[in-house]
């Protein structure tokens, strides 16, 4: 029955993921992969956790540089997200950065 949300939502992903309401997914590839399409196929978190703060880092430089094109709450909300995926993410990749 495809008209019961809660048959789509992954219970893990939805509690602990703060990525969760912007992560790409694909219903059938969840389905092939893990024969229900509640439960979401993880193989592909790290990699979009990447690609979630290096798009922070660019909205983060937008920001600074053209501050004047962002309202004050959505500037408050910008800042909030990028501080959070930051505070989040970056650590599981600090492997890979100078020291």
């Amino acid at each position: 029955d495809f008209s019961k949300e809660e048959d789509f939502v992954d219970d893990y992903c939805f509690n602990e993921c703060y990525l969760y309401p912007v992560c790409p997914q694909c219903a059938s590839a969840n389905f092939l992969t893990q024969k229900s399409f509640k439960i979401r196929d993880k193989s592909k978190c790290r990699l979009q956790k990447l690609i979630t703060l290096y798009s922070a880092e660019v909205q983060a430089r937008r920001l600074v540089k053209n501050p004047e094109r962002y309202d004050e709450a959505t500037k408050y909300n910008l800042i909030n997200s990028i501080k959070k995926i930051k505070e989040t993410y970056l650590c599981e990749f600090a492997e890979y950065f100078e020291k």
